[in-house]
């Protein structure tokens, strides 16, 4: 009953974690509207684009409902696809496609100021808020709705293959074994992206790719190498097994992933679940497998540790050094106003630990676990 009670606790902490990295509503409703403004200006019946029959999508981490505050800075990378189909007007050679896009959105001043290429996206840029990633796109042939896409590799003028609907379907499913309900969106000549939501409305599967997130960006904080967020994504996928709450999804994750590791000998193959072919963990090196395996055990130290805090400051603590002491301190005072809430309200159940929450003071009450890395620290 009592190992119970603190699991609880620790999966509200961790959800309050989640809330604090994750983007706020507000932000979310202002970027809703800005991608909606830029889907309508391609699709508008003046656009020479329209022949194209565009159709625009949100992929990534805001399509995936996993999207996590950048390290430095404020902003939230926000992706969306604006596929066309070739045809009037519109090349089929990759440059000229994306520099359609491109010039097309240079005419509206509003975006030009905001606006920079970065193949094979087109950046928008909302200071201290978000920054909307276009990707021009093109149907895979006479591929139907929902297939793989091609991309433009602006430096090589070739055509990639990603296949992004596929990936947020099976994400999804995976998400679902322990829901029992998709969360789908609706297929539409301008598709929405999901609805704002806090925690604890998405899978404990979504909330836990968000831990990792983060976790990583301290972890790697300035190596250039760090693993993408689609690797996460993926093993986290594969691994989840339908725990109900993020504390215990996040634990199996890691434990099943850092199995896997000891028995590649510390080697790890990430494969695209959607396109086999496609290898994620490729271009790799034998540093990248060996830092990667360092960051999977040390991630699985701490859990295990903060499951030993002997009281919620001690855990406050070994969050600060996880996941940034801005976001300990602010997910701790979440925490404390649902606590204060539930009390009020006679929610509040028993548990062993302090009852007084206690933002993180400048004296640990407990030593992190240091980072164990093969370079010296991370």
């Amino acid at each position: 009953m009592i190992q119970k009670a603190l699991s609880i606790e620790l999966n509200a902490v961790f959800e309050a974690v989640c809330a604090t990295i994750q983007l706020p509503p507000s932000l979310h409703d202002e970027a809703t509207a800005h991608y909606t403004a830029i889907a309508e200006r391609i699709s508008a019946p003046q656009s020479g684009l329209r022949f194209a029959r565009p159709h625009i999508f949100p992929f990534g981490s805001m399509a995936l409902r996993t999207e996590t505050r950048p390290i430095g800075r404020e902003e939230f990378d926000l992706d969306q696809i604006c596929l066309l189909h070739p045809g009037i007007g519109v090349s089929d050679d990759p440059r000229r496609l994306f520099d359609a896009v491109l010039n097309h959105l240079g005419e509206y001043e509003d975006i030009r100021k905001r606006m920079s290429p970065d193949p094979p996206a087109i950046v928008l840029e909302y200071a201290n808020q978000f920054r909307l990633e276009i990707v021009p796109a093109r149907p895979q042939g006479d591929s139907g709705e929902g297939a793989a896409l091609l991309i433009a590799d602006y430096a090589n003028n070739e055509w990639v293959e990603t296949h992004p609907k596929g990936l947020v379907t099976w994400f999804d499913d995976r998400s679902i074994v322990a829901l029992g309900e998709s969360t789908r969106g609706i297929a539409a000549s301008i598709e929405p992206p999901p609805e704002a939501s806090s925690p604890a409305e998405r899978s404990a599967l979504a909330r836990a790719v968000q831990m990792m997130k983060r976790r990583r960006d301290r972890y790697y904080l300035g190596n250039p190498r760090r693993p993408s967020s689609v690797v996460f994504t993926v093993l986290a996928g594969e691994e989840y097994r339908g725990e109900p709450t993020c504390f215990a999804a996040l634990r199996q994750i890691l434990a099943s992933i850092q199995s896997r590791l000891g028995s590649g000998a510390g080697y790890l193959k990430v494969s695209s679940p959607v396109q086999p072919h496609d290898d994620l963990t490729e271009q790799w090196q034998h540093e990248d497998h060996q830092r990667f395996s360092g960051f999977i055990e040390q991630f699985c130290r701490e859990l295990i540790a903060i499951e030993a805090c002997p009281n919620l400051e001690a855990t406050a603590d070994l969050l600060g050094h996880m996941f940034g002491q801005d976001v300990a301190t602010r997910a701790f005072s979440r925490y404390a106003s649902d606590l204060k809430s539930k009390r009020q309200t006679g929610q509040l159940g028993y548990s062993t630990r302090a009852p007084a929450v206690i933002v993180p003071a400048a004296a640990a009450i407990t030593r992190p676990v240091p980072d164990h890395t093969f370079f010296g620290g991370a």
